[in-house]
């Protein structure tokens, strides 16, 4: 008996992925919900250039940069220049420089950058070295026919970067009252702001120095 042969027919179904599309969508919000953004802070700077040293005395010339440099120690800061006698300039007496040494930091309302390294109860004096900069960019201004004037800061080792970031941040711009007391380096209504200068885009803050470069502690000896 011939034995017969059956047919069987196979359908593919297809899958149904409604459910898990919907799933997705009810995660997106959730995981975008959890994610953590991160802003990241940039700081102009730019790179030391590298020169001979030179062991003549400087000289108060109104043409020649005053090169100037602000050095960190845990003794406060120390400002030289190769251009000019600063203590002349500034009307100080000092054989090595222009000293601010430590202040109390009772006054300061920015906690987080007078804890640290320095003695209990000290931090740098940041009202002082805002004027004497100040005194520096109104003596030796930038001319269109001359480089800029360059600020170098160096630090010790041993000196925390927060530190070295908040003189950055006095030094860069201009303030529109006269800053007697830490207080009137705060920007708002009832505390100060800075000043403002017109240029091709429009308006902007004008710099106080507007170039700082960085150096080691041993550079320039």
């Amino acid at each position: 008996m011939a034995r017969r042969k059956s047919k069987f027919t196979e359908e593919v179904e297809d899958l149904n992925l409604i459910p898990i599309m919907n799933l997705v969508l009810c995660l997106i919000p959730a995981v975008l919900f959890k994610t953590q953004l991160v802003k990241i802070g940039l700081i102009d700077v730019n790179a030391p250039q590298i020169a001979p040293p030179t062991n003549k005395p400087p000289k108060d010339e109104p043409d020649k940069p005053l090169g100037l440099t602000l050095m960190i120690d845990k003794k406060g800061f120390l400002l030289t220049a190769k251009g000019a006698d600063l203590a002349v300039v500034l009307g100080e007496t000092s054989k090595e420089g222009v000293r601010i040494g430590l202040t109390s930091d009772k006054d300061y309302n920015l906690k987080d950058f007078t804890k640290g390294t320095n003695p209990k109860g000290m931090t740098y004096n940041y009202v002082a070295l805002y004027n004497r900069l100040k005194t520096l960019r109104d003596k030796f201004p930038d001319k269109k026919d001359k480089p800029p004037e360059v600020l170098t800061i160096s630090a010790e080792n041993t000196v925390e970067f927060k530190y070295i970031i908040r003189v950055m941040d006095i030094a860069r711009y201009e303030f529109t009252k006269e800053v007697k007391d830490p207080d009137d380096m705060l920007l708002g209504e009832a505390y100060n702001s800075y000043v403002e200068e017109k240029n091709e885009q429009g308006f902007d803050f004008k710099p106080l120095w507007a170039y700082v470069t960085f150096a080691s502690p041993m550079s320039g000896q």
